[in-house]
C-alpha cells in the first residue's frame, strides 16, 4: 500500500513525487527519490542493470502517523523497468484524464519526459 484515503488531497503531488522519482531514476541511470514528507511518504526508485533484463527497485516509506514517522513501514518490490515505465504513463495518464481541467500540469509535464525514454 502506498497511501490510504486519508491522502485523497494530495494525490496531484503524489503522482508528481512517483513520476519526478522514476524521470531521477532514468536520467542517473542510479536512484531517484521523491516523496510527500507532509505525508510522511517517500519513494526511492534504484535502477537494476540485469542481463535479463533492467529492472527497478521501487522502495517506499509510509508512516501515516507524524508521531510514528521514526518507525515508518519500508516496502520493496523489483519490477522490471519497461513494465513500470509504461504502468507509469499509462496510470498517470489515465489519472490526468480523470482529473479534467484540475491543476495538472506539472504532471502532464512529467508524463511527457517519462514518454520521451520509452
Amino acid at each position: 500500500m502506498i497511501s490510504t484515503f486519508e491522502d485523497w488531497d494530495d494525490i496531484d503531488m503524489i503522482w508528481q513525487s512517483i513520476l519526478s522519482s522514476m524521470i531521477d531514476c532514468k536520467k542517473t541511470k542510479n536512484i531517484g527519490k521523491h516523496g510527500a514528507s507532509l505525508n510522511n511518504m517517500d519513494w526511492e526508485m534504484k535502477y537494476l542493470k540485469e542481463k535479463s533484463g533492467d529492472s527497478i527497485l521501487l522502495t517506499w516509506y509510509h508512516g501515516f502517523d507524524v508521531q510514528e514517522w521514526d518507525k515508518h513501514k519500508k516496502t520493496s518490490v523489483r519490477l522490471p523497468l519497461f513494465l513500470l515505465l509504461t504502468t507509469l504513463i499509462t496510470e498517470s495518464t489515465y489519472y490526468v484524464e480523470f482529473r479534467g481541467n484540475g491543476s495538472t500540469e506539472g504532471i502532464k509535464r512529467l508524463i511527457d519526459e517519462l514518454k520521451s525514454f520509452n
